[in-house]
């Protein structure tokens, strides 16, 4: 589990980033912990993904981030063009809920906003800074990205929620309790790390303890990429119902399955196929 951050490859803050940005590169993490002998076929991968990994020269502003405004925001890949002098502004504590069909730019945008798709045209700005000159560790230090793709370490449950922040039973409390896992696991020990977490926890669970991370590191910007979309409804509405009761918190819940009650929760519902309608 600490064999990147033991050589320097990159920091628990950057890792914790990493996890949740890029699902795709699950696939492979667990041969980086289980067999280190195989890192070196790991490396074309680190090196695609080394805009995330890399230490950045820009400067870090060390505040929160009270508004990402985009303007005349443009980008297309190979003759589709997803967004067309696209303006939209995203503020302090309001929750948005972007929906559109495939290939209306939903996912593009949450990368846009993570600052891992920097090839458009237009401006992108945080706190009226350009996001292409924000500090890639302000990014991971403020945003939190979840999909429908997680991954899990083989160890304890405590170690996969805390990561690096250990002996904070209260916080660990009330993330389980925000993701209703907290009676659910009562009977299991939160501290063993041979606790077969893959095969021992439903789907659902599984998704709530990635979900309980997300609680337990707490950051101000949070983005959901259908990360609610394997769980029941009773589960799916008591945390969407904490995420939008938190008024400090920023959310962008991308999902194809909010019905219209669901929908008027948010402050804005954000059409994207309504969008490519008015260009």
């Amino acid at each position: 589990m600490a064999f990147l951050v033991y050589k320097e490859i990159i920091t628990i803050g950057s890792f914790i980033f990493f996890v949740g940005s890029i699902p795709t590169f699950s696939n492979f993490i667990p041969n980086l912990f289980s067999n280190i002998s195989e890192y070196k076929s790991t490396q074309p991968a680190l090196d695609e993904m080394n805009l995330n990994l890399k230490e950045d020269k820009n400067p870090v502003f060390n505040e929160n981030i009270k508004e990402i405004q985009l303007q005349n925001l443009k980008i297309q890949f190979d003759k589709n063009q997803v967004f067309d002098n696209f303006n939209y502004t995203f503020s302090l504590g309001k929750k948005y809920a972007i929906v559109g069909p495939s290939g209306s730019g939903k996912s593009t945008l949450l990368k846009i906003l993570l600052g891992l798709n920097l090839n458009y045209e237009g401006s992108v700005k945080i706190n009226n800074k350009e996001i292409k000159d924000v500090n890639d560790d302000f990014l991971r230090n403020k945003i939190t990205y979840l999909s429908n793709d997680f991954f899990l370490f083989k160890d304890s449950i405590v170690n996969n929620i805390a990561m690096d922040q250990q002996n904070q039973k209260e916080k660990l409390d009330h993330s389980l309790t925000l993701t209703n896992l907290k009676d659910e696991l009562a009977n299991k020990d939160l501290n063993d790390q041979n606790f077969d977490i893959e095969n021992s926890l439903s789907l659902g669970q599984k998704q709530r303890v990635n979900l309980a991370r997300m609680f337990f590191h707490n950051k101000d910007f949070i983005l959901l990429d259908e990360a609610l979309a394997n769980l029941d409804k009773n589960n799916i509405d008591v945390i969407l119902n904490n995420l939008l009761n938190d008024k400090t918190k920023t959310l962008i819940y991308v999902s194809h399955h909010l019905n219209d009650e669901q929908k008027n929760k948010f402050d804005e519902v954000l059409d994207l196929k309504k969008i490519h309608l008015k260009n």
